[in-house]
């Protein structure tokens, strides 16, 4: 039991108990916001027969390939689930259990039975306006505004002060929380290489607010930047700086001179902000050898920047963009 992950360790003990056995538990991710949030707590009630859930329930799901998920019941001969917003979980799905109710701000809010036709009007109503090009488009000038100049000092105050460290075992479930509202695409990975990699590495850190939220996190894979991400409403507050300078210091403290990072070609912003902290662009042809990370870069062309720790001595070469 010791090598699995603790959502693993749950599911098994949930599929283990008798029908009718409740659990608490808490989730992570956005597949079903605004509904259900990252950090609530749902509570399950074990079932494994389809035909104890029926359509407008959310049902706890293992869903192959992609581990496990509450997702809204679209059928059940055969059992079909999707997110909130109407994204189809595709593959096999097997059922392990009925969500019952969720627990939010110390508020227990009752799921399914009555409100069913509700939240499948809700869920129609959802993924329209998900597919709305003007909705999008409202929802980034109001994202913009919130990470503005203009709001940095009401943003400063309403954070207070942030404390930038070493992530530790025991913050793998705030980076999940992180992940669940602040980014997109599987996440689950997260918690388990910080468990298993990064911190064995020193190669994690976080921002927290005094009240324990994380509001940005780094990660550096051997001597690559992995991940540099601040929210949204802690953005322009020096953050990232704070995130980059270290984990600048863990790097130099493992031995490693120069820190690296590959940047998609249309990441400009990412480029002027990693260049205004020291990282110089690697030009092909001039005698710096482009190396590629440890992982596979998607999402077209990428450009490699270097940020020598010390004295490292380097190749000609200039700041991206230049």
């Amino acid at each position: 039991m010791g090598s699995r992950r603790p959502e693993d360790e749950w599911a098994a003990f949930l599929e283990a108990s008798p029908p009718g056995t409740r659990l608490w538990v808490r989730g992570a991710g956005r597949s079903m916001y605004p509904l259900l949030r990252g950090g609530d707590s749902v509570q399950v009630e074990r079932c494994s027969d389809v035909f104890a859930v029926r359509p407008g329930d959310i049902a706890l799901v293992r869903v192959e390939g992609r581990g496990l998920a509450a997702h809204v019941v679209c059928s059940v001969a055969p059992l079909r689930t999707r997110s909130f917003l109407g994204r189809a979980d595709e593959g096999p799905v097997q059922l392990l259990g009925r969500v019952v109710a969720v627990r939010r701000s110390g508020l227990r809010l009752p799921v399914g039975g009555r409100l069913v036709p509700l939240l499948l009007a809700m869920h129609r109503v959802g993924a329209r306006a998900a597919g709305s090009a003007s909705l999008r488009r409202s929802v980034q000038v109001l994202r913009g505004i919130a990470s503005s100049p203009a709001t940095r000092e009401p943003r400063r105050r309403w954070l207070g002060p942030i404390e930038v460290r070493l992530l530790a075992l025991e913050d793998a479930e705030a980076l999940l929380l992180y992940a669940g509202h602040a980014l997109r695409g599987p996440t689950a990975f997260l918690g388990d290489s910080l468990r298993e990699r990064w911190c064995q590495e020193d190669g994690a850190v976080g921002a927290f607010t005094r009240r324990g939220r994380m509001v940005g996190f780094a990660v550096r894979e051997e001597a690559w930047l992995r991940y540099l991400h601040v929210t949204e409403e802690a953005r322009r507050l020096g953050v990232g700086t704070r995130l980059l300078r270290e984990l600048e210091g863990s790097a130099a403290r493992r031995g490693i001179r120069v820190l690296r990072a590959a940047v998609r070609e249309e990441e400009v912003a990412c480029r002027e902000f990693l260049a205004s902290g020291g990282f110089l662009d690697v030009p092909g042809g001039q005698g710096a050898e482009r190396q590629g990370p440890p992982w596979r870069q998607s999402g077209g062309p990428w450009r490699e920047l270097v940020h020598p720790l010390g004295d490292e001595a380097l190749p000609p070469l200039h700041r991206p963009g230049g």
